[in-house]
């Protein structure tokens, strides 16, 4: 019965908002040098905001969710198809830009959780030869139960540019 009061504490804890800024690091060049299109999922558009929000932060230059969905809208309105793989490629080259982000999140809802935990795929295309260059993956599946899947997806947009910035050496990341 003890245990009870201290489950309520450390979830009153854990849910209490807290507010932080951060100066967005200065890369020497002033053009965007990846996109991220909208994942694929049912929190795909809130996970490409957050990868876009991590890569900023990390000092790469990404192009706003906003204008790569302006793109997409006015492509589709000239009939192409919206996420055609073989397109990726024009679609950075169209943006300006030498990495294309793609990929999606699934969420599973397992038995020992309190909320469903996110696993998300990320892929990158090089826009100039048009391969997939790199190819990452984050599942929380032997964390702690997970209390949110909100903080698991943001957990997870952080690690798996964590990884993306590693696998290409690392800061300053010149692509």
């Amino acid at each position: 019965m003890k245990r009870l009061p201290l489950l309520f504490y450390v979830i009153f804890l854990l849910g209490c908002s807290s507010t932080s800024s951060m100066m967005v690091g200065q890369n020497d060049s002033t053009e965007a040098i990846v996109a991220v299109i909208p994942l694929s999922g049912e929190y795909g558009h809130q996970l490409s905001e957050l990868i876009t929000e991590q890569l900023t932060f990390n000092g790469i230059r990404a192009i706003e969710m906003e204008q790569v969905n302006i793109l997409l809208r006015e492509y589709e309105s000239q009939g192409y198809r919206k996420f055609d793989p073989s397109s990726l490629a024009k679609y950075g080259r169209l943006l300006g830009v030498k990495k294309i982000l793609t990929g999606s999140v699934t969420t599973t809802d397992e038995d020992i959780n309190f909320f469903p935990q996110a696993t998300i795929k990320l892929k990158a295309i090089d826009v100039l030869t048009e391969e997939v260059s790199w190819i990452g993956e984050y599942s929380n599946r032997l964390w702690s139960p997970t209390l949110s899947t909100q903080r698991d997806i943001r957990r997870g947009a952080k690690h798996i540019v964590e990884e993306f910035i590693e696998a290409h050496g690392g800061l300053p990341l010149k692509l």
